[in-house]
């Protein structure tokens, strides 16, 4: 009797906010899954899944609502929007869908929880249904924006108007000031949400690494990316128009390089098909297309490749981002080829993890891989250690996770502070 009323006291319930949730695959997962060993009660509001294709999963029914448990983690969905990614009607419809349904479910869950937690991966509307239960149930609210707005607005597909930018401002300004604690995913936006937040602090917490899983399935040790010996360049992930493809397949199409090379491509998405056509009709040699891998078998493809590109096109929005493969790459130790601006750019060359180019330029990007393929092994060794050293300071997934559950619960020995 006594330990059942200890356990009652030391219980405490987290409520996470956040459009996309397990099975999609985003760190909000890791985060919920450690609080939950952790003994936290943990339950999620969050939405039928659908990303990255705007379907909806094929074990899944678009109902109004559901509630399923994983991993001992109470999951609670609203019905989602489908065929957001080609319709701006259907994108704002399912952003106003999260907003009322969400609200809506808000009221019946949001009472019995100690801290809400709204992970901003996408719509800052989908903090809407906190604010709600903080409003009427007095919780505290805590934020981890991964995405700008309203820049991000403006950049995909809404136009930029005085009036729209006033009102977005506006909302964005009311978001802020109802949360507690604001963390943000790059240092960029620390200055960029200044001028929204008044007299609070923005902390920098980064996304952290997907521990690379070592697997058997399928033969996988046995895998060889080329029958002959050659120097392997790899890209790895989504395969969309913003990831700059085009110009990095035909930077390396053009290059002379000392070595024999081969540039590999891994993942999948809605330009995948235009990559391949491009590389068809020029008659391009030594690009491979591997399609989408298990990410049980991702750590034997970084084993063998010799440099690990990340490129992105050159949009303001997203030079302030640090994509997720960034951090994988870093724990591969392995040499990065970044083909892109902003944050990125700059971590690989203050940290010496590899070289750089201007993604909108084909000749500096050619250079990139002729230059590669003269360094010497000790070189490319220092710049995979580099990689490595600088995900165990910064990227490691337990140390962040402990600093992210302080804002909620203050921990000892841990300070807000603490330089990441």
């Amino acid at each position: 009797m006594i330990y059942n009323n200890i356990k009652k006291k030391v219980e405490k319930t987290i409520l996470i906010i956040t459009e996309r949730f397990y099975p999609e695959e985003f760190r909000i997962n890791d985060l919920a899954l450690e609080w939950a060993k952790k003994g936290y009660k943990v339950k999620v509001l969050t939405q039928v899944p659908s990303y990255p294709f705007g379907k909806v999963f094929k074990e899944y029914k678009n109902k109004f609502y559901q509630k399923e448990l994983w991993e001992d983690i109470e999951v609670h969905r609203i019905r989602t929007v489908t065929g957001y990614k080609n319709s701006l009607f259907k994108k704002l419809l399912h952003y106003f869908n999260f907003i009322v349904s969400g609200s809506i479910l808000a009221l019946f869950i949001g009472e019995k929880t100690d801290k809400i937690f709204v992970y901003h991966s996408g719509p800052l509307t989908n903090a809407i249904p906190a604010i709600v239960i903080k409003k009427i149930f007095k919780k505290e609210i805590t934020i981890w924006t991964v995405d700008i707005w309203p820049d991000a607005v403006f950049a995909f597909g809404i136009k930029r108007t005085a009036f729209r930018e006033k009102a977005l401002n506006t909302f964005v300004k009311f978001v802020y000031k109802n949360c507690e604690n604001i963390l943000v995913s790059s240092k960029s936006f620390v200055d960029k949400l200044k001028i929204y937040v008044f007299g609070k602090e923005i902390y920098y917490i980064p996304h952290w690494a997907d521990e690379l899983i070592t697997n058997t399935t399928n033969n996988i040790n046995n895998l060889k990316l080329s029958a002959d010996k050659r120097f392997h360049f790899t890209f790895a992930g989504n395969i969309g128009k913003v990831q700059n493809l085009e110009n990095i397949i035909k930077g390396f199409a053009i290059s002379r390089t000392e070595r024999e090379t081969q540039f590999n491509i891994i993942g999948d998405g809605w330009n995948l098909e235009e990559i391949k056509k491009i590389v068809v009709d020029n008659n391009f040699e030594n690009i491979v297309f591997w399609g989408r891998k298990p990410s049980g078998d991702m750590y034997k493809y970084y084993e063998l490749s010799d440099v690990l590109v990340i490129s992105l096109k050159s949009y303001p929005l997203l030079e302030l981002t640090v994509p997720l493969k960034f951090q994988s790459y870093l724990i591969s130790g392995k040499p990065i080829y970044a083909i892109i601006k902003g944050d990125t750019r700059q971590m690989v060359e203050e940290y010496e993890l590899g070289l750089t180019a201007d993604p909108n330029d084909l000749e500096n990007i050619k250079r990139g891989f002729e230059k590669f393929s003269t360094l010497g092994k000790d070189m490319l060794l220092n710049f995979g250690n580099n990689s490595k050293r600088l995900y165990l300071d910064k990227f490691q997934k337990a140390k962040n996770i402990k600093i992210i559950t302080s804002f909620l619960f203050p921990l000892k020995n841990i300070s807000h502070s603490d330089d990441l």
